[in-house]
Parts: C-alpha cells; sequence; structure tokens
C-alpha cells in the first residue's frame, strides 16, 4: 500500500506540531545581548599647556596649529607673556578656541610627564634655535614650522599672529605684511 502525498504531509504536520508541543516551554529564551556602548573619548582640553610630545600628538589629530612657548622659570619677561600676554582675554579666547598649546623650560632636563626617550626642554631649544627667552614658536597642525616671536610682546601683537596662523595667511604673505595691512586697516 503507498502512502499518498497528502496523507504524509498531513503526518508530518501532525508530528511537528506533537513535537513542538511537547517541548519545555519553561526553557527561558536565548538571551539577547545589548549592542556594546560606544567607548566615547573625551575631547582633550585645549585650555592648558601641554608636555611636546602630547601637543604634537594633539595637534595631528584635531587638525590645529600650535603655539610652543619656550621659558625660563627666572626670567622675568616670560612672567610678563605668562600673566599679560597669555593671560589677556583676546589672546586667551584665540588659543582656546584654534590652537594647541606647548610649554617648554629650556633648562630643564626630561620634561614632566612625557616618556623616557622624549626630547629634554634643552634638546627642543636646541632643535628650534632658541637662544633667549621667551620665544615662541608657531607650527601648523602636521609639526612643520611657520614662524616665531623672540622676546616679550603685547597681547595684541600676539593676537595678530595668531590670526595669522590659524586663517592661513602665512600662505599668502609674510607676518610683517600682515601685520602693517591690520594697522592701516585701523587709522
Amino acid at each position: 500500500m503507498h502512502a499518498r502525498p497528502g496523507r504524509l504531509l498531513i503526518l508530518v504536520c501532525i508530528c511537528l506540531g506533537m513535537y513542538s508541543c511537547s517541548r519545555n516551554e519553561s526553557t527561558p529564551p536565548v538571551a539577547q545581548h545589548p549592542p556594546a556602548a560606544e567607548v566615547v573619548k573625551p575631547e582633550p582640553d585645549f585650555t592648558i599647556w601641554y608636555p611636546y610630545t602630547d601637543g604634537l600628538a594633539l595637534a595631528a589629530e584635531y587638525d590645529r596649529p600650535v603655539v610652543i612657548n619656550f621659558y625660563n622659570a627666572w626670567n622675568p619677561w616670560c612672567k610678563v607673556m605668562a600673566t599679560g600676554v597669555f593671560a589677556a582675554d583676546s589672546v586667551r579666547a584665540r588659543l582656546d578656541e584654534r590652537f594647541v598649546r606647548i610649554q617648554v623650560d629650556v633648562e630643564s632636563g626630561a620634561q614632566q610627564g612625557q616618556a623616557v626617550d622624549a626630547p629634554s626642554g634643552r634638546d627642543l631649544a636646541d632643535t628650534y634655535a632658541v637662544t633667549e627667552c621667551p620665544h615662541v614658536w608657531f607650527l601648523n597642525a602636521a609639526g612643520r614650522r611657520i614662524t616665531h616671536l623672540v622676546g616679550q610682546v603685547e597681547p595684541q601683537l600676539f593676537g595678530e599672529a595668531l590670526d595669522y596662523i590659524s586663517t592661513g595667511g602665512y600662505h599668502e604673505q609674510p607676518f610683517k605684511a600682515y601685520s602693517d595691512s591690520l594697522r592701516a586697516l585701523r587709522i
């Protein structure tokens, strides 16, 4: 006797139904793991001065130009730059919004908090040909030197230098011409 195809289909459906009813319904479903939380890297604090290697890495990562302040602790003009120029509201706002700050004590050995093989302040002063302080170098985000200022400068002039660097004015003209053009506009 041959089973008809319709009866075979009915038999298979009955068997499947009995199997599903006989399963232990108290078995918990497979746990669904929630998606892993994304690790959010905190935004760096651009209001502080960084050691050299950390600052260069931040500049490259966040595509910001760099201000390197070469100083020594005993120099009164370095203190004027710290308290009178870098602390001026107009200068501080530009630095916070557009730059990575690096500070280098030219008389120091290894920099605080830096890797053992990080350059010392003395080494960096030699690299950047710093012979007197205060001395400020401006670099692009890739770490290439743009220009520098030697000695204590007024906040207005320093602000102009920051604008010159952050707007890319250095691609078009020397800083003196840029600064002179600003003065001509004020007259």
